[in-house]
């Protein structure tokens, strides 16, 4: 019943209570959710995303990957969500509204594939149709110069290709070109040559680059800091997510097994057609229920072997 990684660590984590108050207080939360369920409120926790790993790796002060911001981003928003539904039932959330300015950073500048939006800031804007002009322009004289080669036949193939980060075009290895080369083919039969009409454009061009992939990582860096300083509040939510989903799994777990809140004796144990729910797992209705009153201190189980003796016990327990 649980598909987020907060709510499985929750699950994990789940010991048997000690005290009847807090079983109580569960069995309200429980309950609470049941309502709103059945009035038509919609739990969905498939989109929260594993966060806690990159937010202890910003708390620590190493520096996030683009995909790792958007997916805390995205948390924080599902997180505000289950928020704003639940709110109003269950006190310990706490508000994300410290987390807002965040989340609507990340989501403004990073889309969903973890890529930087090119507006994301002005200079950013402006490399980006730097580089493009330049492309276009590199581009642009490449296939003139391959109009040239293409009568002469001396072209591999009639394409631009990359090599060592340039533009470079395919020429049969034993003809003269004037440029630099930049490898050859594993045949040694094609030579990988940038002509030099374009190696000044193309420093230009790198230049471009490098400033761009600078420009990225100092984004990078000041959104990876900001989850830093913020990492508790997160880990905060992420917990309480998690909290929450455990207890729309025990939900989840009451309807499919037609379960009821139990009420606590200090003297007896009663159980009125009580099924294992192991057993209801691997033999659905052909399990016999169990009906039984203990209220001595000793009870006395006795059968033959196979009678039933030993899950009488674990259904008791």
């Amino acid at each position: 019943y649980i598909s987020s990684p907060a709510g499985m660590e929750a699950l994990e984590s789940l010991v048997p209570e000690k005290s009847i108050d807090e079983i109580l207080e569960i069995y309200d939360h429980i309950r609470k959710i049941e309502i709103l369920i059945e009035k038509g409120t919609r739990l969905d926790f498939t989109k929260f995303p594993a966060i806690k790993k990159s937010v202890l790796k910003a708390e620590s002060g190493a520096p996030l990957t683009f995909k790792e911001i958007r997916e805390v981003g995205n948390f924080i928003d599902e997180y505000t969500r289950l928020y704003e539904t639940l709110y109003g039932e269950f006190s310990f959330l706490l508000n994300p509204e410290v987390l807002r300015p965040l989340k609507k950073s990340i989501i403004e500048i990073v889309d969903e594939e973890g890529n930087v939006k090119s507006d994301a800031t002005p200079e950013l804007a402006r490399l980006r149709k730097k580089i493009i002009s330049l492309r276009e322009e590199i581009y642009s004289i490449l296939a003139e110069i391959m109009k040239g080669l293409e009568k002469e036949r001396v072209l591999r193939e009639s394409i631009i290709t990359i090599r060592n980060g340039r533009f470079v075009l395919p020429v049969i290895a034993n003809f003269k070109i004037e440029g630099i080369i930049h490898g050859y083919s594993k045949t040694s039969e094609t030579v990988f040559v940038e002509p030099l009409e374009v190696v000044n454009l193309q420093n230009i061009y790198i230049k471009a680059v490098e400033e761009e992939k600078e420009e990225l990582d100092r984004i990078r860096r000041e959104f990876s800091e900001r989850i830093g300083k913020l990492a508790k509040t997160i880990l905060s939510v992420y917990e309480q997510a998690g909290e929450i989903e455990l207890l729309y799994a025990r939900y989840m777990f009451k309807v499919d097994f037609d379960g009821v809140y139990p009420e606590f004796s200090d003297n007896h144990i009663e159980i009125v057609r009580g099924v294992h729910p192991l057993l209801k797992v691997s033999l659905k209705d052909k399990v016999v229920p169990l009906n039984i009153t203990v209220n001595k201190k000793v009870f006395l189980v006795s059968g033959p072997n196979a009678g039933g003796k030993t899950v009488l016990l674990k259904t008791i327990g």
